[in-house]
């Protein structure tokens, strides 16, 4: 009985501890990103500033969410905090907003504060009614409130040039001739407003091509910048378009306000996840090859995806790749460098085809639950261990009823073709997020295709094949950020020169410790553990404050601070090692990296002398 008390007394102070240490970070002071919305339009809207939301908490950046109502009855919510950086306006929960937050908006660019606007900020009246002029027309020197004066013709549909890809941190491998492209989609389009320009005094990042409009702008007002992006960014979010919201809020937050953030990259390395999709038994020369030739290295992990049932197109064909039987062999091959993951349900085109084409014969759900379950069974038989990623044959995936089937199998990832070319992320559909604990892996493009073997399909040149696998290297490293590539491996065979080149390239990267490959059940495992991250950082004149907390464990965990925020205080990398922390500095940051496996991390630095 005693023993049970101290037990019971020591959980309770744990819990108190802890208890005290997340209280510490719910009067977070420091919290350099606002986001403003009306609760008005709420009701109707609130997919778009819950796609804002979520996007930033990926991003690992601290915010609060403030009702405009709240900043006209109190202004000291932002006019008293120091910290403040950036004021994001996100499209549709925003459309009107009351006369006075022109003269609010235009003193924080007065004060330094930069501002994000998206497609439709204060175009309506109280009552609903389109205004002649946008609120911030004047401010911006753009006018995207031309209903009154173009009726239907207000609103089109356009194609979009990306003019500056380097700074935006634009995938290129997403655009042809610089216009942004669509998996199997040669022609791209977005919503844009009908803008009148009525002062050319900007930078344009991006326009359309079609109707030569403004579609990304950059403009300083006194001391700040108006960042302005003539799309609904929230509603695209919202619809599994993740990469042109995250773009420009990444642009918006690193090269414009410059926030110190958590990276959400494992010890703050860039990362390539290689994801191989193993169709059928056609793949088993091509493992062989890959085996054979130093394809397969000990430093780098993949994600093997397999379809495992003995046949592929109708049963009884012998196409199959037939995991627990013939290609037994292969599998044990493949789960010495990585994850094996299921791909899809059994017979990869007869399950991708019956559900395209005969949805309407079957229970869907039941359908694709019964396949999932049978292959994930006879692969867990081989390997040992639970199947917990996915892919779908041919890249159908039926949202969201195929992820709902995923969280009841406790499956945690899946390859996917939504939100094309962004980094892995909780995707959204139908306005709705559609799952908070399995994590959506945006594919990465080339143009209109994406493996090997489309390009070996389409004729693209050896070069042309071995210049994009190396730009995608050095994207995910000059971006500081991750990106998912899937090819099979008889694709390999089209291309064995230029893909022995990239594994080469990424190898020696990795040896240097500016690349890392995962698989995407790791990547997966560290990221929800990321989001429940919480840091604080005070600036108190004699002192700089660092605090970090993680329920479960900081290792890995990188926080990313601007050097001018630093510049006055010593930075004692003997002092942060005894703490078990890292620190590495590159182009005007800090890193500091977690290194030991705690919940809680203070670190103090005294001013310089």
């Amino acid at each position: 009985m005693y023993i049970q008390k101290v037990v019971l007394l020591l959980c309770l102070s744990i819990y108190f501890l802890l208890w005290l240490m997340l209280a510490s970070f719910s009067s977070n002071c420091y919290y350099p990103i606002v986001i403003l919305y009306n609760p008005d339009l709420y009701k109707n809207y609130g997919y778009s500033l819950l796609a804002f939301e979520q996007s930033l908490r990926e991003e690992g950046v601290n915010f609060k969410t403030v009702s405009i109502y709240d900043i006209l009855n109190n202004q000291s919510i932002i006019f008293d905090d120091k910290n403040l950086e950036g004021i994001i306006l996100p499209d549709k929960v925003n459309q009107y907003i009351p006369y006075d937050f022109y003269f609010i908006i235009q003193k924080l660019l007065k004060r330094g504060v930069n501002i994000f606007i998206s497609y439709d900020v204060g175009i309506k009246s109280r009552d609903g009614k389109y205004l002649n002029f946008s609120l911030f027309s004047d401010i911006l020197g753009l006018n995207y409130a031309t209903y009154e004066k173009y009726g239907s013709k207000a609103y089109l549909l356009d194609q979009v040039e990306i003019l500056d890809p380097k700074f935006l941190g634009f995938p290129e491998c997403r655009l042809n001739n610089g216009v942004i492209v669509g998996y199997k989609y040669p022609i791209k389009k977005y919503y844009v407003s009908n803008v009148e320009i009525k002062d050319n005094n900007y930078r344009e990042l991006s326009r359309t091509k079609i109707h030569g409009l403004p579609f990304i702008v950059l403009k300083k007002y006194y001391n700040g910048t108006i960042y302005y992006v003539n799309t609904p960014l929230g509603y695209l979010k919202a619809n599994s378009d993740d990469l042109i919201l995250r773009i420009n809020l990444k642009t918006f937050l690193y090269r414009v306000c410059k926030v110190n953030h958590i990276l959400n990259l494992y010890n703050g390395v860039p990362t390539i996840i290689l994801n191989y999709h193993v169709d059928a038994n056609s793949d088993w020369k091509a493992i062989e090859f890959m085996y054979n030739n130093n394809y397969f290295r000990d430093k780098m992990k993949s994600s093997f995806h397999i379809t495992a049932g003995d046949y592929r197109d109708k049963e009884g064909d012998k196409l199959g790749f037939d995991a627990c039987g013939k290609g037994r062999k292969y599998v044990k091959i493949l789960s010495r460098y990585g994850e094996i993951g299921s791909h899809g349900g059994w017979a990869h085109n007869y399950f991708s085809n019956t559900i395209l084409y005969e949805s309407d014969k079957i229970d869907l759900k039941n359908f694709i639950k019964e396949y999932i379950k049978k292959n994930n069974k006879c692969l867990k038989d081989i390997v040992g261990y639970n199947i917990v990623e996915y892919s779908a044959p041919n890249g159908v995936y039926p949202q969201p009823v195929n992820t709902r089937i995923l969280e009841e199998f406790d499956m945690i990832c899946y390859y996917y073709v939504g939100d094309l070319g962004s980094q892995p992320n909780l995707t959204f559909y139908e306005n709705v997020m559609v799952s908070n604990k399995v994590l959506a892996f945006p594919v990465m493009p080339y143009k209109t295709i994406v493996s090997l073997g489309e390009m070996g399909k389409k004729g693209i040149p050896d070069l042309e094949v071995k210049n994009f696998l190396k730009y995608l290297v050095d994207y995910v490293i000059q971006n500081d950020t991750v990106r998912l590539y899937y090819t099979h491996p008889y694709d390999v065979l089209v291309y064995p020169k230029e893909y022995y080149y990239f594994i080469d390239y990424m190898d020696n990267l990795i040896s240097r410790s500016v690349l890392q490959t995962q698989t995407m059940k790791e990547y997966t495992e560290f990221f929800l553990r990321f989001l429940q991250t919480k840091y604080d950082l005070k600036n108190l004149s004699e002192r700089f404050i660092i605090k970090l907390f993680n329920p479960v464990s900081l290792k890995g965990i990188t926080l990313r601070i601007k050097n001018d925020e630093l510049k006055d205080f010593y930075i004692n990398e003997r002092y942060c090692s005894k703490k078990g922390v890292d620190i590495r500095y590159r182009d005007g940051y800090f890193y500091f990296i977690v290194k030991q496996d705690v919940k809680y991390l203070l670190l103090v630095f005294r001013k310089k002398t």
